[in-house]
């Protein structure tokens, strides 16, 4: 994010001609090390439906394991951007509502979101 700032003010407070690559270099790193982290991230979330509940399982230094009741279940939402269209991923996301207030769970890029929606809605 510093890199990429820093680029962006080089781009617009210098009248070097190095500062136009050297910006847009910086700015390529930025996003791409977004995208790795994304990546990484997105590759240590399992996504679980059994009988009963849904699971998301994340595991990196620790595992952290997040449960929600089926039966608890009142809103699914399944969000696709356009390009997200083409590759077949999307973001479903859970809602329930209990006792201690609302629980949510969001699944990130999973492939064929419109499966897991009907693993969940499937009794």
């Amino acid at each position: 994010m510093v890199i990429g700032i820093l680029g962006i003010y080089g781009l617009i407070r210098t009248t070097l001609p190095v500062a136009y690559p050297a910006g847009a270099f910086f700015l390529g790193i930025a996003m791409y090390s977004v995208g790795i982290v994304q990546l990484w991230r997105n590759s240590l979330t399992k996504y679980y439906v059994t009988s009963g509940r849904v699971i998301v399982g994340y595991q990196l230094l620790k595992k952290k394991e997040r449960t929600m009741p089926r039966d608890r279940i009142q809103g699914i939402e399944l969000n696709k951007s356009p390009i997200e269209r083409l590759i077949s991923v999307g973001h479903v996301r859970l809602e329930s509502a209990g006792d201690t207030g609302t629980s949510r769970i969001i699944a990130r890029n999973i492939n064929d979101p419109q499966k897991f929606v009907h693993a969940v809605q499937a009794t």
